[in-house]
C-alpha cells in the first residue's frame, strides 16, 4: 500500500467516532425530520426496518403541513416575539460585548483576566438554572425583586404573569449574562490589532474617540459578524427561559418559534408534522439572516 494512501486510511480511522456520531445523532434526525415535514404521523414508533421504510413511503400529504402552519394564529404570535427577542437581543449582546472590551483592555494583563472570568462567568451555569432563579426573583409574593419595591413603598407587578411586561422581563433576565462570550473574543480581537495603526492615527491627530470609531472598530468587522450570526442563531432558538418561566404563557405572549414546535411536536395529538414543517421555516429564516449579515458585515481584513 503507499505511504499516501495508508495516512488517509488512518485519516479517516481517526474521524470514523467523530462522524459516525454526527451520522446517528444529527443528520440522520435531520433527514427523518424532513420526510416528517411531508407526512401526515401521529405516533413515530419504528420497531423494525419495515416499519422505517413504510414510514418512508406512507401518508404523504405534500406541503400541507407548511401551509397549515402559516394558517395557524400563533404562528405569527411566535414569530412576532422571536422576531422582537432577536432585535433586542443581538444588538445589545454584541454593543454590550463591545463596550465591556474597550473598557478592560486598557487594563494590565492581571485585571483584564479577573474581569474577563467575571463577565464569562454566568454563561457557564446552566441555563435551567439560571431561569428557576430568575423565576423566583420574579416571583409575584415572595419574589426578591417585589420585595425590594415593596420596602420602597412601590407596588411590584406579576412580571411573568401580565402579557404586557412577560416578554420584556424574560429579555432583562437574558440581557444580564448575554455578553460573556462577546467580551472574550472582542478582547482578543482587539489585543491582535497592530499598535503602528493606532500610531499612526495618533499622528494624524485622532482623539482616542476617533481612534476607536475610524481604526479599531471598521478592524473589528469580522469579529462583529461572527457575534452577530452566533447570537441571532442563538436568539430565534430561544427555548429554556421560556420553558422554564413562562410555558409560553400568558396567553402566548412569550410563545416563540421553538416553544410552538415543542408545543405541536410533544403536546399536540398527530402535529408532529406540521411541528417538523415550522422547523425547516425556522432553518430557512435563519439562513437568510446570516446570508444578509454576511453580505453586509464581511471585510478582508481579520484580527
Amino acid at each position: 500500500m503507499r505511504t499516501s494512501s495508508r495516512k488517509s486510511l488512518w485519516g479517516y480511522l481517526f474521524i470514523a467516532p467523530h462522524l459516525s456520531l454526527f451520522l446517528v445523532f444529527l443528520f440522520l434526525p435531520v433527514l427523518l425530520a424532513f420526510l416528517l415535514a411531508f407526512r401526515e404521523v401521529s405516533v413515530i414508533r419504528f420497531e423494525g426496518s419495515a416499519d422505517f421504510f413504510r414510514f418512508l413511503v406512507s401518508d404523504y400529504i405534500g406541503w400541507r403541513n407548511f401551509s397549515d402552519a402559516f394558517a395557524e394564529p400563533v404562528f405569527y404570535s411566535a414569530l412576532r416575539n422571536t422576531l422582537l427577542y432577536t432585535l433586542v437581543m443581538v444588538p445589545l449582546s454584541v454593543g454590550l460585548s463591545l463596550l465591556l472590551a474597550l473598557l478592560i483592555i486598557p487594563l494590565n494583563e492581571r485585571l483584564q483576566g479577573l474581569f474577563r472570568g467575571a463577565y464569562y462567568l454566568p454563561s457557564m451555569f446552566s441555563g435551567v438554572i439560571l431561569a428557576l432563579l430568575w423565576r423566583w426573583i420574579y416571583e409575584p409574593k415572595n419574589g426578591i425583586l417585589n420585595l425590594a419595591l415593596d420596602a420602597l413603598g412601590v407596588q411590584g407587578p406579576n412580571w411573568l404573569g401580565d402579557p404586557k411586561i412577560a416578554l420584556a422581563s424574560i429579555l432583562v433576565s437574558a440581557a444580564v449574562y448575554a455578553p460573556g462570550l462577546g467580551v472574550i473574543i472582542y478582547s482578543a480581537a482587539i489585543s491582535r490589532i497592530p499598535d503602528e495603526l493606532l500610531e499612526a492615527a495618533h499622528m494624524d491627530g485622532a482623539s482616542t474617540l476617533q481612534k476607536w470609531r475610524s481604526v479599531v472598530i471598521p478592524l473589528l468587522k469580522p469579529t462583529t459578524l461572527f457575534l452577530v450570526v452566533i447570537n441571532t442563531i442563538w436568539s430565534f432558538q430561544v427555548f429554556t427561559s421560556i420553558y422554564i418561566m413562562t410555558r409560553g404563557g400568558p396567553g402566548d405572549s412569550t410563545t416563540t418559534l421553538v416553544y410552538f414546535i415543542y408545543d405541536l411536536a410533544f403536546k399536540q395529538v398527530g402535529r408532529k408534522g406540521e411541528a417538523a414543517a415550522v422547523s425547516f421555516i425556522l432553518f430557512a429564516m435563519v439562513a437568510i439572516v446570516a446570508f444578509i449579515q454576511f453580505r453586509m458585515l464581511r471585510s478582508e481584513a481579520e484580527y
